[in-house]
């Protein structure tokens, strides 16, 4: 079985009212910690989030992305809910 190398396995979909209240209890956290909310650089990530994110779906942190965000903020990433779908392929010039 081969493996289009351009699919991604896993993606993280939120709605809008979802990514805005991710983005307040990660910005919750950082200011418990002393940091500016929304100043992403001073966690050391390691990768930089779009601009505008979290209000842009195509902007969303990949799931590597919030498990490091997680652990660099002392937080755990709870998963509520899961579904599988078929691999589309997509086309890549």
């Amino acid at each position: 079985m081969s493996r289009d190398k351009g699919i991604q396995v896993v993606s993280v979909d939120l709605n809008y009212a979802d990514a805005m209240k991710l983005a307040a209890q990660l910005n919750d956290r950082m200011e418990q910690l002393g940091h500016a909310a929304g100043d992403w650089a001073a966690l050391d990530l390691g990768f930089e989030l779009p601009a505008n994110w979290p209000t842009d779906k195509d902007s969303l942190p990949t799931l590597p992305q919030l498990t490091v965000m997680a652990y660099k903020l002392g937080m755990r990433l709870v998963i509520n809910g899961l579904d599988l779908y078929p691999q589309t392929k997509t086309k890549t010039k």
